[in-house]
């Protein structure tokens, strides 16, 4: 999230910079392969990002699943994101996170499977960071007939996959687990007044399990749009470049988001789920790459590999 702060205060006040910008931190069974077009069926998993209310993803969803459409869109609330959950949130672990989408995931997998339709993940910051966790792990948890990977399709916005060096000071806090730091984003956004520092440790627990549980994963190699921020100040656009391309994930393509319009204040870069976080055109471009990928996509079958 941005300030006009210089370099040094940058360093300074990292902490209250990351509580203040973590709004949230398979493939069908055999057949030939087809593109999903807007009036294909598919399911929608959605995920929000880190102390972010999870109502605040139903542009996202109307983007995805417009009434015109046979896609249904359902948005998951992560335990200590419903509002004013911060007896949930202070006891939060990314145990817990990983559970609650694993279970939707398979639930949402079975549907799927048998009315032979893809399962297609989207997830914003903390949402695209777990999403790809269970994406990463599901097979080891539960494996499925007829599906080389879990999600057939994806749609990460700003995933906090890889993020700013300086967001790391955070969990080394000398806090206990329960203890929250106030978040200083938009009142509008934000599901708790603050963000509890065991919510913080259990993202960057993600933030490891991801970068070793991805490693020789090419089943989670499958379509997927990476819409990020360059001046985003959470997530380092850089370092998720360097990420996919270390993976060798030829398959996910990177959207770069406008300059952000938006005239809420305070307003941050890191912030692009709707026309009022992001600013009219920027918000109109993005849900253009969202809308052309999923009507675009091909999906994999049984038989072949994402490449």
């Amino acid at each position: 999230m941005r300030a006009p702060f210089d370099k040094m205060l940058v360093v300074l006040i990292a902490p209250l910079v990351l509580h203040s910008t973590c709004l949230a931190l398979g493939a069908a069974p055999q057949q030939k392969n087809r593109a999903l077009s807007s009036a294909s069926k598919a399911y929608i998993l959605i995920l929000h990002g880190l102390n972010l209310k999870p109502s605040k993803m139903k542009a996202i969803a109307e983007t995805a699943c417009p009434p015109q459409s046979k896609r249904i869109c359902e948005i998951l609330s992560l335990a200590g994101h419903e509002e004013d959950q911060e007896s949930t949130m202070a006891s939060v672990t990314a145990e817990i996170w990983k559970k609650q989408v694993l279970e939707s995931a398979l639930r949402l997998s079975e549907k799927a499977e048998q009315e032979n339709v893809p399962l297609i993940l989207i997830g914003y910051s903390l949402g695209g960071l777990i999403g790809t966790w269970v994406h990463a792990n599901w097979d080891a948890q539960l494996a499925l007939n007829h599906r080389p990977h879990l999600f057939d399709a994806q749609i990460l916005i700003a995933p906090a996959i890889a993020t700013r060096w300086y967001t790391g000071i955070t969990p080394f806090l000398p806090l206990p687990s329960a203890a929250f730091l106030p978040s200083k984003n938009h009142p509008d956004y934000r599901a708790n007044a603050g963000t509890s520092l065991g919510a913080y440790r259990a993202m960057f627990r993600l933030i490891r399990e991801v970068n070793e549980s991805a490693k020789n994963k090419s089943d989670i190699n499958v379509p997927t749009l990476v819409a990020l921020h360059r001046e985003d100040e959470l997530v380092s656009p850089g370092g998720t470049e360097k990420w996919i391309q270390n993976h060798a994930w030829t398959n996910w393509k990177i959207f770069w988001v406008d300059h952000s319009t938006s005239k809420l204040k305070p307003s941050y870069n890191h912030l692009m789920i709707d026309e009022t976080s992001l600013g009219a055109e920027p918000w109109e471009k993005l849900q253009f790459a969202i809308q052309s990928h999923l009507s675009q996509v091909t999906l994999f079958t049984e038989g072949n590999s994402a490449r």
